[in-house]
């Protein structure tokens, strides 16, 4: 695919790879560590979805700290990653100030994929799952 969007009348599609960012995100079947921590022998404590940006990647350390009571991990998940962490931050930066300011609604993250700024989450959203999977082809 040469990334252009496909034109059918009216009605433009974007490209593939960024719409298959979307659907991974939309329907939790990416790779964040808030997925592959739920699954196997790494069920068993909450350390393996820590975000390894913003917190330590001492495991002996995290298992430590999850035992404590008012130690709250701050785990790599969706919204981590598409509104605080600082692994992103670039990607961000680099995008609408639409989109910026979407990503503030504490109320529903998902209004950043309606119109009239899909295209722009679209494109932010690869970005992110480029930068986070780089051996992916995305």
């Amino acid at each position: 695919s040469s990334g252009i969007n496909a034109e059918y009348g009216d009605i433009s599609f974007p490209c593939h790879k960024k719409v298959r960012c979307v659907v991974w995100l939309r329907t939790s079947s990416h790779k964040f560590k808030i997925e592959t921590g739920r699954h196997g022998p790494k069920t068993m404590s909450l350390h393996h979805r820590a975000c390894d940006t913003c917190c330590t990647d001492d495991t002996a350390t995290l298992e430590l700290l999850c035992q404590l009571p008012f130690v709250k991990l701050i785990l790599e998940d969706e919204v981590h990653v598409l509104r605080e962490c600082p692994a992103y931050q670039e990607q961000r930066d680099a995008s609408t100030e639409s989109l910026r300011n979407a990503l503030l609604d504490t109320d529903n993250l998902m209004n950043i994929f309606n119109q009239p700024i899909l295209n722009d989450s679209l494109k932010y959203v690869r970005n992110i799952f480029r930068k986070r999977f780089p051996k992916s082809n995305i």
